[in-house]
């Protein structure tokens, strides 16, 4: 049964199966989001993919804005909603926003004074827009983390020593400084750093302990080392940062893994089939909590796609589930991120960072570790800047 009731007009009764510190938070993920089911039913069948309810004059919001115009690959407008509960507090009349894929087309766009904020900004025009719009450059920690999923059915890969081994030759800071450039952490665990949770910081860099390693596990300085490859997808920054990877692990380890690009449907098909050997990937957080990094590694997960299973873990992420103490939760948890990273089916990294440019009349946008604004509290101050 679904333990979810409505008591009436405003009151929404949950029951939980286990202790969920951080339900307040993950209601504000986008699948909490209500639905107003006369208007879908207005517009075809409940689960029609191709339903009409989301166009402008259809769509129902309780929020600060309503659709005002959406064309596909152009924009999409919003309004200030005049029935919305706080309308005095919202300052904003409007919002638009542009689909722009490429982020140097974006980076421009700003430049001429075409947009107020960017969503991305290339690492390589970093510099540039500092030298150019001083203060306008925002650099802050997103949680997030970058990292390689090994395929622990392959040969090689099945032992633990090699896979600990491909993690110890990473120079994880040379990564960050001289490939990516966008203020990254290097990992030291799955889970990016955030209120009271420290991951066990296991992961580190160590040449002399990954060929001793690689050596234990019967491949001495790569002799006799399977071949595998590399699998990233097509874009050029994933590119340079796995040409710099694939270099760490020739010079250090003595072998020789080739790169494999593949375009986005192809490279998530490839990790769903376990077809591949070692993939670049990354995971941002759904709420902040150290579940959304944790529980995606247990057995027949859809993102675990590793081959990896360990009943312990599994078993404290379930006694987690039921320790009523935030703080042993917390503990909990870190024991069982401690088994996932000693096994190391995946490989940690670096923890992201969001770079952007934004406006300096553009007020009341702080920094948020899932980027979730609160456009009601948005403002423009006029008279700062070239609008």
């Amino acid at each position: 049964t679904v333990g979810v009731t409505a008591d009436d007009a405003h009151t929404l009764r949950i029951r939980l199966r286990g202790s969920i510190p951080f339900l307040p938070e993950l209601t504000k993920h986008y699948t909490w989001y209500p639905v107003p089911k006369h208007t879908v039913l207005a517009n075809g069948p409940m689960a029609d993919p191709f339903s009409t309810w989301t166009k402008p004059g259809k769509l129902v919001s309780n929020g600060p804005f309503i659709l005002k115009s959406w064309r596909l690959n152009d924009h999409i407008e919003v309004e200030k909603n005049p029935r919305y509960w706080d309308a005095d507090t919202v300052s904003l009349n409007g919002v638009r926003f542009l689909p722009v894929v490429n982020s140097y087309t974006e980076s421009r766009m700003f430049f001429n004074r075409q947009m107020h904020l960017t969503y991305a900004l290339p690492p390589e025009l970093i510099g540039y827009s500092k030298e150019r719009f001083p203060g306008e450059v925002r650099q802050e920690l997103y949680l997030g983390t970058l990292f390689m999923r090994c395929n622990t059915q392959r040969e090689g890969l099945k032992d633990d020593r090699v896979r600990r081994a491909l993690s110890l030759a990473l120079d994880r800071k040379s990564l960050i400084d001289n490939v990516v450039q966008g203020g990254q952490e290097p990992a030291r665990g799955i889970v990016p750093p955030f209120g009271n949770y420290q991951s066990p910081d296991l992961i580190h860099f160590d040449a002399i302990e990954a060929k001793r390693l690689l050596a234990e596990a019967g491949y001495p300085d790569g002799q006799g080392f399977p071949d595998l490859k590399f699998l990233i997808t097509d874009r050029d920054t994933a590119k340079r940062l796995g040409e710099a990877i694939q270099g760490m692990w020739r010079d250090t380890l003595g072998i020789r893994v080739r790169i494999e690009q593949m375009e986005w449907g192809s490279y998530l098909q490839s990790q769903f089939e376990m077809t591949y050997d070692i993939v670049l990937g990354g995971w941002i957080g759904d709420y902040l909590d150290p579940t959304t990094f944790l529980d995606m590694w247990v057995t027949n997960n859809g993102n675990n796609n590793t081959g990896w299973s360990n009943r312990d873990y599994e078993a404290l992420l379930t006694e987690g589930e039921h320790t009523a103490d935030p703080t042993e939760r917390l503990k909990v948890l870190q024991r069982a991120e401690t088994i996932l990273l000693n096994d190391r089916p995946v490989i940690p990294i670096y923890w992201y960072t969001t770079n952007y440019l934004i406006h300096s009349s553009v007020k009341n946008w702080n920094p948020m570790l899932l980027s979730h604004q609160p456009y009601k509290f948005i403002r423009l101050e006029s008279g700062v800047g070239n609008q």
